[in-house]
Protein backbone atom coordinates (compact mmCIF):
# COMPACT_ATOMS: atom_id res chain seq x y z
CA UNK A 1 0.00 0.00 0.00
CA UNK A 2 1.55 3.36 -0.95
CA UNK A 3 -0.22 6.83 0.93
CA UNK A 4 1.12 10.14 0.62
CA UNK A 5 1.50 12.85 2.93
CA UNK A 6 1.36 16.37 2.14
CA UNK A 7 3.53 18.55 3.89
CA UNK A 8 3.46 22.50 2.27
CA UNK A 9 5.22 25.55 3.24
CA UNK A 10 5.66 28.19 1.20
CA UNK A 11 8.18 31.21 0.88
CA UNK A 12 8.47 34.16 -2.20
CA UNK A 13 11.41 35.77 -1.02
CA UNK A 14 15.17 35.87 -0.78
CA UNK A 15 16.61 33.61 1.51
CA UNK A 16 19.88 31.18 2.08
CA UNK A 17 19.29 27.45 2.00
CA UNK A 18 22.31 25.78 3.69
CA UNK A 19 24.45 28.40 2.27
CA UNK A 20 23.11 28.69 -1.04
CA UNK A 21 22.06 32.05 -1.64
CA UNK A 22 18.66 32.40 -3.80
CA UNK A 23 17.69 35.99 -4.86
CA UNK A 24 14.43 34.96 -7.25
CA UNK A 25 11.45 34.29 -6.55
CA UNK A 26 11.16 30.73 -5.25
CA UNK A 27 8.72 27.83 -3.37
CA UNK A 28 10.20 25.86 -0.69
CA UNK A 29 8.66 22.91 -0.36
CA UNK A 30 8.63 18.97 1.53
CA UNK A 31 6.48 16.16 0.41
CA UNK A 32 6.80 12.84 2.52
CA UNK A 33 5.37 9.16 1.25
CA UNK A 34 5.71 6.09 2.68
CA UNK A 35 5.47 2.17 1.75
CA UNK A 36 4.08 -0.33 4.09
CA UNK A 37 5.75 -4.02 4.23
CA UNK A 38 5.83 -6.96 6.70
CA UNK A 39 9.51 -7.25 7.52
CA UNK A 40 11.50 -10.66 6.70
CA UNK A 41 13.07 -10.87 9.82
CA UNK A 42 14.23 -9.82 12.93
CA UNK A 43 16.85 -8.75 15.61
CA UNK A 44 15.99 -9.42 19.06
CA UNK A 45 18.33 -8.01 21.60
CA UNK A 46 17.93 -9.10 25.38
CA UNK A 47 20.02 -8.67 28.83
CA UNK A 48 20.41 -11.10 31.57
CA UNK A 49 21.58 -9.12 34.72
CA UNK A 50 21.77 -10.34 38.25
CA UNK A 51 22.86 -8.11 40.99
CA UNK A 52 23.84 -10.32 45.03
CA UNK A 53 26.08 -9.57 47.54
CA UNK A 54 28.32 -12.29 46.03
CA UNK A 55 30.34 -12.11 42.94
CA UNK A 56 30.04 -15.84 42.59
CA UNK A 57 26.42 -16.15 42.86
CA UNK A 58 25.51 -13.52 40.50
CA UNK A 59 27.81 -15.14 37.69
CA UNK A 60 25.72 -18.14 38.34
CA UNK A 61 22.54 -16.90 37.57
CA UNK A 62 24.09 -15.54 34.77
CA UNK A 63 25.82 -18.35 33.09
CA UNK A 64 22.26 -20.40 34.29
CA UNK A 65 20.19 -18.61 32.30
CA UNK A 66 22.56 -17.55 29.44
CA UNK A 67 22.68 -21.30 28.95
CA UNK A 68 18.98 -22.40 29.17
CA UNK A 69 18.17 -19.55 26.83
CA UNK A 70 21.50 -20.42 24.07
CA UNK A 71 19.90 -23.94 24.59
CA UNK A 72 16.44 -23.39 23.73
CA UNK A 73 17.47 -21.17 20.62
CA UNK A 74 17.74 -24.51 18.13
CA UNK A 75 14.06 -25.26 18.47
CA UNK A 76 13.31 -21.83 16.46
CA UNK A 77 16.02 -22.79 13.40
CA UNK A 78 18.24 -20.38 14.65
CA UNK A 79 21.64 -20.85 14.31
CA UNK A 80 25.43 -20.29 15.88
CA UNK A 81 25.75 -17.52 13.17
CA UNK A 82 22.94 -15.45 14.05
CA UNK A 83 23.36 -15.37 18.05
CA UNK A 84 25.98 -13.16 18.88
CA UNK A 85 26.98 -12.96 22.82
CA UNK A 86 28.64 -10.78 24.78
CA UNK A 87 31.25 -10.99 26.94
CA UNK A 88 29.96 -11.05 30.59
CA UNK A 89 30.70 -7.92 32.88
CA UNK A 90 30.78 -7.64 36.26
CA UNK A 91 31.02 -4.34 38.45
CA UNK A 92 30.18 -3.59 41.91
CA UNK A 93 26.92 -1.21 42.85
CA UNK A 94 26.36 1.33 44.73
CA UNK A 95 23.87 3.72 45.68
CA UNK A 96 24.05 7.21 47.23
CA UNK A 97 21.99 8.21 50.28
CA UNK A 98 22.60 11.21 52.24
CA UNK A 99 25.71 11.90 51.05
CA UNK A 100 26.66 8.27 51.60
CA UNK A 101 27.76 5.80 49.27
CA UNK A 102 25.98 2.49 49.98
CA UNK A 103 27.05 -0.53 48.63
CA UNK A 104 24.34 -2.77 47.15
CA UNK A 105 26.34 -5.60 45.74
CA UNK A 106 27.67 -7.25 42.64
CA UNK A 107 26.26 -6.96 38.84
CA UNK A 108 26.93 -8.83 36.47
CA UNK A 109 25.44 -9.18 33.07
CA UNK A 110 25.41 -10.23 29.12
CA UNK A 111 23.66 -9.34 26.48
CA UNK A 112 22.51 -11.63 23.43
CA UNK A 113 21.30 -10.51 20.02
CA UNK A 114 19.35 -12.93 17.90
CA UNK A 115 18.92 -12.94 14.62
CA UNK A 116 15.50 -14.67 13.89
CA UNK A 117 14.79 -15.54 10.02
CA UNK A 118 11.93 -17.11 10.75
CA UNK A 119 9.30 -14.92 11.68
CA UNK A 120 6.56 -17.69 12.47
CA UNK A 121 8.92 -18.33 15.20
CA UNK A 122 8.14 -15.05 17.01
CA UNK A 123 5.53 -15.69 19.09
CA UNK A 124 7.15 -18.83 20.26
CA UNK A 125 10.38 -17.48 20.75
CA UNK A 126 9.59 -14.53 22.58
CA UNK A 127 7.46 -16.48 25.32
CA UNK A 128 10.66 -18.87 25.32
CA UNK A 129 13.02 -16.32 26.47
CA UNK A 130 10.89 -14.55 29.06
CA UNK A 131 10.42 -18.21 30.69
CA UNK A 132 13.82 -18.41 30.71
CA UNK A 133 14.21 -15.70 33.37
CA UNK A 134 15.62 -13.11 30.86
CA UNK A 135 16.05 -9.90 32.91
CA UNK A 136 14.70 -7.88 29.83
CA UNK A 137 13.54 -7.90 26.42
CA UNK A 138 15.66 -4.89 25.36
CA UNK A 139 14.31 -4.19 21.75
CA UNK A 140 13.63 -5.47 18.04
CA UNK A 141 14.84 -4.55 15.02
CA UNK A 142 12.47 -5.13 12.14
CA UNK A 143 15.06 -5.74 8.61
CA UNK A 144 13.79 -5.93 5.59
CA UNK A 145 15.79 -8.15 2.56
CA UNK A 146 14.28 -5.93 -0.07
CA UNK A 147 14.74 -2.34 1.67
CA UNK A 148 16.34 -0.69 -0.58
CA UNK A 149 13.83 -1.40 -3.10
CA UNK A 150 11.22 -0.29 -0.33
CA UNK A 151 13.28 3.02 -0.24
CA UNK A 152 13.18 3.56 -3.61
CA UNK A 153 9.91 3.33 -3.56
CA UNK A 154 9.20 5.77 -0.66
CA UNK A 155 11.41 8.04 -2.85
CA UNK A 156 9.31 8.00 -6.02
CA UNK A 157 5.71 8.80 -3.77
CA UNK A 158 8.07 11.75 -2.16
CA UNK A 159 9.00 12.93 -5.64
CA UNK A 160 5.74 12.86 -7.31
CA UNK A 161 4.45 14.11 -3.95
CA UNK A 162 6.80 17.20 -3.90
CA UNK A 163 6.29 17.68 -8.46
CA UNK A 164 2.45 17.90 -7.50
CA UNK A 165 2.28 19.93 -5.01
CA UNK A 166 4.69 22.59 -6.70
CA UNK A 167 2.44 22.47 -9.73
CA UNK A 168 -0.77 23.32 -7.44
CA UNK A 169 0.64 25.94 -5.61
CA UNK A 170 2.41 28.01 -8.24
CA UNK A 171 -0.91 27.71 -10.24
CA UNK A 172 -2.43 29.36 -7.15
CA UNK A 173 -0.27 32.54 -7.72
CA UNK A 174 -0.56 32.53 -11.19
CA UNK A 175 2.93 31.59 -12.23
CA UNK A 176 4.75 28.77 -13.20
CA UNK A 177 7.73 26.23 -12.17
CA UNK A 178 10.57 27.32 -13.45
CA UNK A 179 13.27 24.82 -12.49
CA UNK A 180 14.44 23.37 -9.46
CA UNK A 181 17.15 25.29 -7.52
CA UNK A 182 17.78 22.78 -4.40
CA UNK A 183 17.14 19.46 -3.88
CA UNK A 184 17.76 16.98 -0.67
CA UNK A 185 16.28 13.60 0.89
CA UNK A 186 15.75 12.73 4.13
CA UNK A 187 14.95 9.17 5.15
CA UNK A 188 12.82 8.67 7.84
CA UNK A 189 12.19 5.08 8.84
CA UNK A 190 11.57 2.76 11.69
CA UNK A 191 11.91 -0.73 12.09
CA UNK A 192 12.80 -0.85 15.73
CA UNK A 193 10.45 -1.74 18.52
CA UNK A 194 11.19 -1.44 22.28
CA UNK A 195 9.16 -3.64 24.64
CA UNK A 196 11.11 -3.36 27.83
CA UNK A 197 9.32 -6.79 28.89
CA UNK A 198 10.69 -8.42 31.76
CA UNK A 199 9.79 -11.68 34.18
CA UNK A 200 8.18 -9.29 36.58
CA UNK A 201 5.84 -8.78 33.49
CA UNK A 202 2.46 -9.98 33.15
CA UNK A 203 3.65 -11.82 29.68
CA UNK A 204 6.76 -13.38 31.45
CA UNK A 205 4.51 -15.72 33.57
CA UNK A 206 2.51 -17.22 30.57
CA UNK A 207 2.23 -17.99 26.93
CA UNK A 208 1.24 -14.62 24.78
CA UNK A 209 0.59 -14.04 20.91
CA UNK A 210 3.01 -11.49 20.16
CA UNK A 211 1.85 -10.60 16.14
CA UNK A 212 4.20 -8.60 13.62
CA UNK A 213 2.37 -5.74 11.78
CA UNK A 214 3.17 -3.95 8.61
CA UNK A 215 6.04 -1.25 9.47
CA UNK A 216 6.41 1.92 7.05
CA UNK A 217 9.33 2.96 5.51
CA UNK A 218 9.11 6.64 5.45
CA UNK A 219 11.35 9.10 3.09
CA UNK A 220 10.99 12.75 2.56
CA UNK A 221 12.08 15.36 0.00
CA UNK A 222 13.26 19.22 0.36
CA UNK A 223 12.98 20.98 -2.74
CA UNK A 224 13.34 24.81 -4.00
CA UNK A 225 11.75 25.22 -7.00
CA UNK A 226 12.09 28.69 -8.80
CA UNK A 227 9.04 30.64 -9.75
CA UNK A 228 8.80 31.82 -14.00
CA UNK A 229 6.16 34.10 -15.41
Amino acid sequence: MKTLILTIGLCISSFSYSNFEIDKPYISLSGSGYVEAYPDYAEISISISKLSKSLQASKQHVDEVSLAVLNSLSQFNISHEDINASTIYAAPKYKWHEGEQIYLGEQVGRNITITLRDLNYYSPLINSLLKNRISELEHIDYKFSNITQLRKDALEIAIQNIQEKAKVIAKQFNKSISTIQKISEQQNHRERQHLAMSLDSPMGKSNSLFIINKQKIHNTIYAVFLIGE
